[in-house]
């Protein structure tokens, strides 16, 4: 279908370039014997004046002109240069249709080479389908993809992330800010290694304008147990403290994450079910849950960012 429209494209305008040319030419030639023939007029009438003596001299009584040779002499000289400028102008006309053919031959190589790019894209896409509908290269597929988002979860154990912390314009250490937020004395047995904000500045909506919202902490700790210790203390429900952090999940395992959340933990949760996440597969009431929907989804948009 869309080589047909792009067929049909390139024949309109093959037919608007001769089809211009074509009007240019009847214009010019129509124009330059329409002189010709009102000069021819104009001799005939003039000869046969000068026969009859008498016609000239009743023409002349009824009031009409005397023709004179000159105008005969101008009106063949308007004749010539009708044909000089006729003469002149082909050229250009040539050249101007060639051009146009040029940019025409332009335009239909532009479109193979968009309908071959979009053939090569469909054929890729079926590529991907195929085999992903493939029951045991998704089966492989799938583990791949699992045991990779979960090495980078297991690299990012000892990370976590803190939200709502305020930027100051004093330019006060982010470390000690994190450790005052966390509530970390010089006794504790956790400290932080490293700290940095991430993302970039938003604003949000309140009453009477927009404020910034600070940008997230990643907080890296000396090991996991660290984190996980600072997680007990914050999530707590006796904790007194407004702090919030989480995890620091790489993008695939919050995107399941989240597809998880609208499909089956949301509803979990309301019905007071436990939830738990290893990795990325999750368990309800210590059941695991079917997620071979939500990685493919997944994994058919990481392959079409690819």
């Amino acid at each position: 279908m869309r080589k047909t429209a792009i067929n049909n494209q390139n024949s309109d305008s093959s037919r608007t370039v001769n089809n211009s040319g074509s009007f240019f030419r009847k214009l010019v030639t129509r124009t330059a014997r329409d002189n010709h023939k009102k000069t021819e007029n104009k001799k005939q009438n003039t000869v046969a004046n000068i026969n009859n003596p008498n016609k000239m001299a009743s023409s002349t009584r009824s009031g009409n002109k005397k023709q004179n040779p000159t105008d005969l002499n101008t009106n063949t000289d308007n004749q010539e240069i009708s044909n000089v400028i006729l003469a002149a102008l082909d050229p250009k006309f040539d050249e101007l249709f060639e051009q146009l053919r040029k940019t025409d031959r332009k335009v239909d190589e532009i479109n193979q080479k968009l309908e071959a790019r979009i053939e090569s894209s469909e054929k890729k896409l079926d590529k991907i389908e195929t085999q992903l509908e493939k029951p045991e290269e998704l089966r492989f597929v799938r583990e791949l993809f699992i045991r990779d988002i979960e090495l980078d979860i297991i690299n990012k154990k000892r990370n976590l992330i803190m939200f709502d912390l305020p930027e100051n314009q004093e330019n006060t250490d982010l470390k000690e800010a994190v450790e005052s937020r966390l509530q970390l004395n010089e006794g504790a047995h956790t400290t932080v290694q490293n700290c940095y904000r991430i993302g970039r500045p938003t604003t949000t909506s309140v009453q009477g304008g927009k404020s910034q919202r600070p940008r997230p902490v990643l907080i890296q700790f000396e090991s996991e147990k660290e984190a996980n210790a600072i997680k007990r203390l914050v999530w707590s429900k006796k904790a007194k403290s407004n702090v919030r952090i989480g995890e620091d999940l790489p993008e695939d395992a919050r995107a399941i994450q989240n597809l998880a959340y609208k499909l089956y933990t949301k509803e979990a949760k309301q019905q007071r079910k436990k939830v738990k996440w290893v990795g990325v597969r999750v368990y309800i009431d210590g059941n695991p849950v079917n997620m071979d929907d939500i990685y493919k989804e997944i994994i058919t948009k990481r392959l079409n960012k690819k």
